[in-house]
């Protein structure tokens, strides 16, 4: 009995040119794309692929970004008026913390820039789904309900469009190793925040019980 050949899931690719005859061969049957982080709005393979799909007039497919946010223009390309002819988007911008703690955190972040395009992305394209993800540790675990709360309160993100990493390395950035005394005053805050969570919840008639779980989850 032969052996059953099974086509890779994942595929290694030479060449910028190979990866478009590849996509182009499965692009009438392609229904979500995620754009890895941290920044595939300064790729040329990306606008090629928003290109590739927009001429086959792929308009519904999924498209998923995990990016820094820095930028809305690259070249010749401007990515609002793209993504304008598309009907279904999601950004997740990795951010741990507001201004100078942002900054520190993430390596070449600027925040008043993030802040900026955060209100163009709101004024141009409202209906694109934003999102924030977190990595917890020491630098930031006692102010990331500040952070969650002062861009709720902003109008800069729906509460339960908030996604929670816990650091496991290196081992001195955790916050296990945190003294129980503080411990027991983040977990004051935290509890805080949830309350007020809730209230929100009650005011716009929306369920973050997921959300709620990943706070109480650390």
């Amino acid at each position: 009995m032969g052996e059953q050949v099974i086509n890779k899931a994942i595929i290694e690719i030479e060449n910028n040119t190979s990866i478009f005859f590849q996509l182009e061969k499965y692009i009438d049957e392609v229904e979500e794309i995620y754009f890895a982080g941290g920044k595939p709005l300064i790729m040329e393979e990306h606008y090629a692929i928003l290109q590739l799909l927009i001429a086959k007039k792929r308009f519904y497919v999924r498209l998923i970004y995990n990016t820094n946010f820095s930028t809305f223009k690259y070249k010749n390309y401007d990515i609002l008026k793209m993504w304008d002819q598309f009907t279904n988007i999601t950004v997740t911008v990795s951010l741990d913390a507001s201004y100078q703690r942002g900054e520190y955190l993430r390596k070449e972040q600027n925040l008043e820039n993030l802040l900026q395009n955060r209100k163009t992305l709101l004024s141009n394209a409202p209906s694109i789904k934003f999102k924030i993800q977190s990595t917890i540790s020491v630098f930031n675990v006692y102010h990331i309900v500040d952070f969650h709360r002062e861009w709720i309160e902003n109008n800069y993100i729906d509460p339960q469009n908030k996604e929670l990493n816990i650091l496991n390395n290196p081992a001195n950035y955790t916050i296990q190793l945190l003294p129980y005394e503080f411990k027991v005053r983040v977990k004051e805050k935290i509890e805080t925040h949830i309350e007020f969570i809730k209230k929100t919840e009650l005011l716009h008639e929306k369920k973050y019980d997921l959300l709620i779980t990943s706070y109480q989850g650390y």
